[in-house]
């Protein structure tokens, strides 16, 4: 087996040098050309041009050996043989002259931490089947790649993709369970700051992320440089404090992202844990365009979303959290009603207030305490439906800066009349006038029904309630007919909350 070491080639001027298939291994620093290396101790010329050409048969290419850090470049050309399966330290390290456009990892055994960093011919990067590990600053500043396909990679090292600007896209693998950073980088805007400097930092050109595999979503992880799509999948558990925080005094500011960038954000069934200011949103213009609430999630730090005009769940329902926040839910505009279901003790300060949609509180009786300015400036709410005694609502400490909530109209549920009434299911329809004068008070209609026609409960002069299921899709304007004073019960958002509105009829929502 032929080893080249420094010296064996005479490099004194401009050339074009072939290492033949016999060649296994090139040394360390081999092509080298610095004042600080071995080949200028052999006095070699340290301004030559070199053209070189590798055979396949090659296997092992040293630490350096084509690393081109001269600002006029040494290496105009140089290829990489399939043959090769062990790459040093930075052994192509700002090589402009490597022409492999396509790296795939599967090929090597060994590699060398910043291997092939900024060489821009570099346009895709295929990890491969068996890769698990992406090596630290492997292809940092390399701007050319394009496309990236992690494989199912467990481990990408720090700043392995620092300053790819050419990548647009970004899907990380369910593999993937550890993200490394460098604690001891500067900020880009502060000097004095030191962060975390992960594996993407400073890749601008970004618009579209899937993260999964990681379970804590911390700042940093995505590089956020201008609008963006991005999806956070079951995977992933907890989202950390301020993570989309695009505020001049968040963590964000630090990580030299685009406080003005406009986000886009789904997130996946399986998120438990949302950090204090993840999704504040505090800017005149808004950043954040959507996102969503999975119903997985029970721990809400404080301000989560405050001021997250992009937030879209309609519903709030407490009893799905284990932990809120105060002041988690503030100017929440698309929240419209607010449901604090059994075990629900307490209502946080500030959780709902300025949220401008909001028309309607369902309580439970186990409610103790609204807290502070829980439901301030909350001026649209109309309606309190307690389920419970007016006595038990009086007990209920109901602290300052809660008005909307002292001035709505309170319903107490305590009245309800069990159905007497009971229609079976596999019914579908009720035909024109089929209980037209029954003496029923309370009726409850099967999950099976779709239809109500003409008159089917007109002058049933003893009814006082009826439950329509979410099922039913058309009740003609007539059905109840002469019924005065009847209240329909349904789900929120239902055909029979709307049939409601429309001809007049009093709608409590039920769970």
């Amino acid at each position: 087996m032929i080893i080249l070491y420094i010296g064996l080639v005479p490099i004194h001027q401009d050339m074009t040098i072939e290492i033949r298939s016999s060649v296994k291994e090139i040394a360390d620093e081999m092509f080298y050309l610095n004042e600080y290396s071995t080949n200028k101790s052999q006095g070699h010329n340290l301004g030559a041009k070199l053209q070189i050409t590798l055979s396949e048969g090659l296997e092992t290419i040293g630490a350096r050996a084509f690393a081109d850090y001269a600002s006029e470049k040494r290496i105009l050309s140089v290829n990489l043989p399939e043959s090769v399966t062990s790459i040093g330290e930075s052994a192509f390290s700002d090589c402009t002259g490597l022409n492999r456009e396509t790296i795939e990892l599967q090929q090597f055994n060994e590699l060398g931490t910043y291997a092939f960093s900024g060489c821009p011919a570099i346009q895709t990067v295929i990890a491969g089947e068996g890769v698990t590990a992406i090596p630290e600053g492997c292809f940092s500043d390399c701007s050319g790649i394009t496309s990236l396909d992690m494989g199912s990679v467990e481990s990408i090292g720090k700043l392995a993709f620092w300053n790819c600007t050419g990548l647009t896209s970004l899907y990380l693998p369910e593999t993937l369970n550890n993200l490394e950073y460098s604690e001891g980088w500067y900020s880009p805007l502060d000097s004095n700051y030191k962060i975390k400097a992960y594996p993407f930092i400073g890749c601008t050109g970004v618009t579209t992320v899937s993260f999964g595999g990681i379970e804590k979503l911390e700042c940093g992880m995505i590089p956020i440089h201008q609008d963006m799509t991005i999806e956070i999948r079951s995977s992933v558990k907890e989202i950390a404090d301020e993570m989309f925080y695009l505020n001049e005094y968040s963590t964000n500011k630090s990580q030299g992202h685009n406080l003005g960038a406009k986000l886009q954000i789904t997130l996946s069934e399986g998120l438990e844990t949302i950090g204090a200011r993840a999704f504040a949103d505090y800017a005149s213009e808004k950043r954040i365009l959507s996102v969503n609430l999975p119903e997985s999630v029970t721990s809400i730090g404080e301000s989560a979303f405050s001021d997250c005009t992009g937030l879209n769940r309609e519903t709030i329902e407490l009893q799905q959290f284990n932990e809120l926040g105060t002041y988690a839910f503030s100017g929440c505009p698309a929240i419209q009603t607010v449901i604090a279901g059994e075990g629900v003790t307490a209502i946080p300060e500030g959780c709902f207030s300025s949220c401008s949609g909001i028309t309607r509180l369902i309580l439970s009786d186990t409610l103790d305490v609204i807290h502070y300015a829980a439901f301030n400036k909350c001026k649209q709410i109309s309606s309190v439906i307690y389920n419970g005694t007016e006595d038990s609502w009086n007990s209920v400490l109901i602290e300052e800066n809660n008005s909307p909530v002292t001035q709505a109209v309170i319903t107490f549920l305590v009245n309800f009349i069990e159905p007497d009434f009971i229609l079976p299911y596999g019914l579908k329809e009720i035909e024109d006038e089929a209980f037209c004068g029954i003496f029923a008070q309370s009726i409850r209609l099967p999950e099976s029904l779709n239809n109500i026609g003409h008159r089917a409960f007109a002058s049933c002069l003893n009814l006082r309630q009826i439950i329509i299921p979410q099922s039913v899709v058309d009740i003609c304007d007539d059905a109840f007919e002469g019924c005065n004073g009847l209240t329909v019960f349904g789900l929120i958002g239902s055909y029979a909350e709307q049939f409601a509105k429309e001809t007049n009829l009093r709608f409590i929502p039920i769970e």
